[in-house]
């Protein structure tokens, strides 16, 4: 029995050996695998290709389909070919040879080029079985006949291609032995790949015309000839090659941290939201006067939720202030979290270009009516652009080389999500003279300065990674130097500690690093001031780290809890109506809750700290409630059988399930709209993107 044991633990383990120098071949199917059949963002990437705009609005997605497809092929070619080579070499003294495996090193590397394919299919799979109209599903069945197609005609390549070939499967070659044609193939991959580095370093913001889908293949199939001949080199000298760079990279990390939130030059004298609040009611006193001499003052609560929530939080603010223009003279802030503070940002940036005469919004003309401008369909050009195909190719391409260079010298991948947002509002926003609009690449408190009392302020929330507090982003001061009394409670002013004005784009990054798709930002600390920051750092040295707002409070109650606080003590507090609005999500069919079983002694502090996230989100929205006795509103965009993803890529029929659920003539949020308008004694206008989406022939119908 024990020989029997032995001998079949030398059997696996010999196998093991044989293999090993595959392991990064294995590593990147599984990272395919992961983003196209388990994310929900990746769902979202593959509804992207079959997806056409169902208003017609949006030319079609031919181009990426092709990228898709050629994608697929680009890796299973690479996968096949690396195996294949890497199986081939001689190994070193002692170790498995291809003659000890002849059926495996002949078959193994075909199997995981038709694995690609595979890969590709069921993902195809996945999406196409929660659709209830046939034109998506009709484009995606197109494209995997296309790549079962090309599955066959790989195979059928590798198979009688050996016709052509003068080794077998049990050759065992050097290096320098190694036919010319296939040295060619060997160096051209490895330059295809260092173009693709440069593309992705330098010019990053050009990669959006792959698409995120080809982005995700190419990078990935790209990176199989350097990770195969650095697994050749650690085989052939008995190097552990995966956990040497992992040590060497966290040996490096305090060196390699190019993260640093950058500054722009700027005073951070802002006014204090009581006073603020003081000045911008009396405005509304002389432009609404009431008999009453009371009115109605909104803030609004904005959660977090990556595109989906930003699109939203857009997309409910703009039709409010569309079909009630008198609605943003009413606000006197917006605390977002997350996306949420994205489309907040959206919004005020659009308030305060809306105020610039030297800027128009595109028309939107769904009748001929050039005359037609609404705020919607600028959030909604602005948010339709693809921010995760430069965010991708940052991220896989110089960004994570940076991790192994103990200097900061490549370019950060927060900084390519920022500026996609920024080359968004470009074409969307435009001035009347033909120039190019750059606010969302100009100072936030620059932006913001000055229109304190006339439009409403944003309230932009973060989370510090050393103390867990909130750290706020405002156009006004938190006050958190004046007293318990008077702050946002235990929250650093992000202002304050950097001592200097950050880019829009920036403002509302800084709530949106969100796990590992953007990574956390470190600020320098100020020469004068610390924000209200626990943390004890000299001036201009590297201090604390934000992340995402969500992992304090993820709904944006806590933030206008304290607001309100401030306003209770004001002197017109006795002329204030109250009404709070919140923006939010849900699920209409959401999975039940399960209890844990597997793994609780390692797992269970990592699922409660996951748990509590949307716990605080829903603790601080309910206190909020009850304080409010009845004076608010919610608008839910509300999920059926089509994901809304949290990353930064939304399909055109995504959006277009949105638009369909806010405006007057919702079925979900059309009562909403006119509450607010009855609060503000005001008729509803038509809210034309609504309406088109509605109208749109080939849109699912929502089902709740």
């Amino acid at each position: 029995m024990n020989s029997w044991i032995a001998r079949l633990w030398l059997a696996v383990r010999r196998l093991y050996q044989f293999l090993l120098p595959l392991r990064f071949n294995f590593l990147a199917l599984l990272i395919v695998a992961f983003a196209f059949l388990v994310s929900a963002q990746g769902y979202d990437i593959i509804a992207n290709l079959a997806e056409d705009d169902p208003t017609g609005a949006e030319p079609s997605h031919d181009g990426q389909r092709f990228g898709y497809v050629l994608g697929v092929v680009f890796l299973a070619l690479q996968v096949w070919f690396w195996s294949r080579q890497l199986l081939h070499m001689k190994p070193a003294e002692g170790r498995p040879k291809a003659s000890d495996y002849p059926h495996l090193t002949l078959w193994l590397p075909r199997l995981l080029g038709v694995l690609a394919f595979v890969i590709a299919i069921a993902s195809l799979r996945r999406v196409g079985a929660n659709y209830g109209v046939p034109e998506p599903v009709h484009e995606l069945k197109k494209l995997a006949v296309i790549l079962a197609v090309a599955m066959v005609v790989f195979i059928l390549f590798v198979v009688l291609r050996r016709r052509a070939i003068h080794h077998h499967a049990d050759d065992e070659i050097e290096p320098r032995a190694l036919p010319a044609v296939t040295k060619a193939l060997m160096v051209t991959s490895v330059f295809m790949a260092l173009g693709l580095f440069i593309w992705s370093t330098f010019f990053v913001q050009s990669t959006v015309i792959l698409g995120s889908a080809a982005v995700v293949l190419l990078t990935t199939a790209l990176s199989i000839p350097v990770g195969s001949i650095l697994m050749w080199v650690g085989t052939k000298g008995s190097v552990p090659i995966f956990t040497v760079l992992l040590l060497w990279a966290v040996v490096i990390s305090p060196f390699a941290d190019n993260h640093v939130v950058e500054t722009m030059p700027g005073d951070v004298t802002r006014p204090s939201i009581a006073p603020a609040f003081d000045r911008w009611f009396e405005r509304l006193d002389r432009e609404h006067p009431t008999s009453d001499g009371t009115h109605p003052v909104i803030l609004v609560a904005t959660e977090g939720g990556g595109i989906r929530a930003a699109y939203w939080t857009a997309a409910v603010l703009t039709s409010l202030t569309d079909t009630i223009p008198t609605f943003p003279d009413h606000v006197f802030a917006i605390s977002g979290v997350s996306g949420g503070a994205l489309g907040s940002t959206v919004y005020g940036a659009l308030l305060v270009r809306h105020a610039d005469t030297t800027t128009k919004l595109d028309d939107y003309t769904p009748q001929g009516n050039n005359e037609q401008q609404t705020l919607r369909f600028a959030a909604k050009q602005m948010l339709s652009h693809d921010s995760l195909s430069p965010t991708l190719a940052a991220m896989m391409q110089p960004d994570l080389l940076q991790r192994f260079v103990p200097a900061p010298i490549f370019p950060d991948r927060a900084r390519a999500l920022e500026g996609a947002w920024e080359r968004g509002w470009r074409e969307a926003i435009a001035r009347r003279d033909g120039s190019p609009d750059d606010t969302f690449a100009g100072g936030f408190l620059a932006m913001m300065r000055g229109h304190e009392a006339h439009l409403p302020s944003l309230f932009l929330n973060g989370t510090i990674v050393e103390t867990g507090q909130r750290i706020v982003a405002s156009n006004l001061d938190i006050d958190y130097h004046s007293g318990p009394s008077e702050v946002l409670a235990e929250s650093v002013d992000l202002f304050e500690a950097i001592g200097g004005d950050v880019r829009v784009s920036t403002a509302a990054d800084n709530s949106t690093r969100f796990t590992y798709v953007s990574p956390a930002g470190t600020l320098i600390r100020a020469k004068s001031g610390n924000g209200g920051s626990p943390l004890d750092c000299e001036p201009g040295a590297r201090c604390e780290h934000v992340v995402d707002g969500g992992y304090f409070e993820n709904s944006g109650s806590a933030t206008v809890s304290d607001i309100l606080s401030v306003l209770g003590r004001s002197k017109y507090k006795e002329r204030i109506r109250t009404h709070v609005i919140f923006i939010q999500f849900r699920d209409a069919n959401p999975s039940p809750v399960q209890s844990t079983r597997y793994a609780t002694e390692v797992l269970s502090p990592v699922r409660a700290l996951a748990a509590v996230r949307g716990a605080h989100a829903d603790l601080a929205t309910a206190e909020l409630r009850d304080q409010l006795i009845g004076n608010h509103t919610s608008f839910e965009l509300v999920q059926t059988n089509v994901v809304f993803p949290l990353g930064w890529l939304l399909a055109d029929r995504t959006r277009n399930l949105m638009d369909q659920q806010m405006g007057p003539d919702s079925i979900q949020n059309g009562d909403n709209v006119r509450r607010i308008a009855a609060l503000l004694k005001q008729p509803v206008g038509r809210d034309r993107v609504q309406e088109l989406a509605a109208r749109g022939e080939r849109a699912p119908r929502f089902r709740e």
